[in-house]
């Protein structure tokens, strides 16, 4: 074999400088391929996606957000990632940030179904619900024979009171697909709607320094549309020796984004044991918080206004309901009442409150306890002026089918001046 060199060299030189390169140019080679490869592998390999999958399957939302933000930190421009990051987020209540993720992979991919469908999800958790529709309405352009996207719109608006509209849309998933569970939930939950609830009770008051009391009542709530309701009772009283009569109406609109506005009053012969005329005001919005503990919340603003012969008193206040899990819910109310009398110079604030808490006891029976401070009540006679008092009491609610109910209460009410009254009551329900 012929050596090339160069001239005046020894050949044996010549020869290891060849080998050395060689050895050289494999180091390199090597180390190249100990940083590419890996690289590439981490670029291509999908196993922290299939970590991911793993980490759901366990319940382990925890390490599965973790493994999905260090990939996004390790690739922030891979939309996968960021698309599991928000289902995750959302899972996790965190519905704020899901958004955010939900809107950064749309604005990459905007026909993208499932993170339209997610980000529509998070929207109706929070009660954004005329936005959830407006997602839903671009999904179901991309996708128009998807059963789960009519599935969504049915309960989105049925969130909306809109229910002619869902039950159309869950129509039209099972004439897609005969086996769509959430479309045949959906139509159950619709199917036994009522717009007018009849109430007739009786109710009875007994004191230590008087005779007992009674009072008769009938009442029609109606929820004409997913805009307007109505209220209207009739009320006679039995008291003191004394009979009245009262009729009270109440207007409600309902205004968009969980929003409501009520406007009511009344009047009757008083006889001087009831309000000669009343007039009331409530604003309340509601909170769908998806939390585990806290499901949804009602809060209202209310102003009472009552005139009485002899009296003119002002309630202003705020009512907060919670909704717990299983059907369980914690009512709160505090007030500040301002009395003002015929002859008495001056104005009185009177703080009062209640709470109560709601739990269901059996399939068709559920039950209340509570507590208030103060003079609670202002309808009657006997519960204005300057004392204080503290009421226990519980009641039950049997439900006998589905458009009918017998509820009862009992309370106890421990006054100053050493008075005391015990009251109860009964009525029955019939919705249709």
């Amino acid at each position: 074999m012929r050596i090339c060199r160069q001239p005046g060299r020894p050949a044996w030189v010549q020869t290891c400088r060849h080998a050395k390169l060689a050895a050289c140019l494999l180091a390199s080679l090597l180390l190249a391929s100990l940083i590419v490869v890996p690289a590439f592998a981490a670029e291509s390999n999908p196993d922290w996606s299939s970590q991911v999958r793993a980490a759901v399957k366990a319940g382990d939302l925890d390490k599965a957000l973790a493994l999905a933000e260090a990939r996004i930190i390790d690739r922030p421009s891979d939309l996968e990632a960021h698309g599991w990051y928000a289902r995750l987020l959302a899972w996790k209540n965190r519905h704020s940030e899901a958004e955010t993720e939900y809107r950064f992979v749309l604005s990459q991919k905007p026909n993208d179904v499932d993170m339209l469908l997610g980000l529509a999800d998070v929207l109706h958790w929070d009660g954004k619900d005329s936005e959830a529709l407006q997602i839903l309405a671009q999904a179901q352009s991309l996708a128009p024979a998807q059963t789960d996207i009519l599935v969504r719109r049915g309960r989105v608006l049925a969130a909306l009171k809109r229910n002619a509209e869902a039950r159309s849309n869950f129509r039209q998933a099972l004439s897609l697909n005969s086996n769509e569970q959430g479309a045949r939930l959906g139509l159950a939950s619709l199917a036994d709607e009522t717009r007018h609830q009849l109430r007739i009770g009786s109710d009875f008051d007994g004191f230590n320094y008087t005779g007992t009391a009674a009072t008769e009542s009938m009442s029609l709530a109606s929820h004409w549309n997913s805009s307007w309701a109505t209220a209207f009772s009739f009320d006679v009283y039995q008291r003191f020796g004394q009979r009245a009569g009262k009729l009270t109406g109440m207007v409600t609109r309902n205004l968009p984004e969980n929003n409501w506005l009520t406007v009511g009053g009344a009047g009757g012969h008083d006889h001087g044991v009831i309000p000669k005329s009343e007039a009331l005001f409530s604003y309340g919005h509601g909170f769908r918080l998806g939390n585990p503990f806290i499901r949804g919340v009602e809060t209202s603003y209310d102003q009472h206004w009552y005139w009485y012969s002899t009296a003119r008193i002002l309630t202003l206040g705020g009512t907060a309901l919670l909704y717990l899990p299983r059907d369980w819910n914690w009512l709160l109310s505090i007030n500040a009442a301002r009395s003002a009398f015929s002859g008495v110079p001056g104005h009185d604030w009177q703080p009062n409150g209640r709470t109560r808490l709601g739990f269901p006891l059996a399939r068709r029976l559920s039950g209340n306890l509570m507590f208030a401070v103060g003079s609670e009540s202002f309808a009657e006679i006997d519960q204005t002026g300057r004392f204080a008092a503290r009421t226990f009491g519980g009641g039950l609610r049997l439900a006998l089918n589905n458009t009918q109910d017998i509820t009862g209460y009992i309370a106890a009410q421990d006054r100053s001046q050493a008075r005391s009254e015990t009251s109860g009551g009964v009525s029955y329900g019939f919705r249709f």
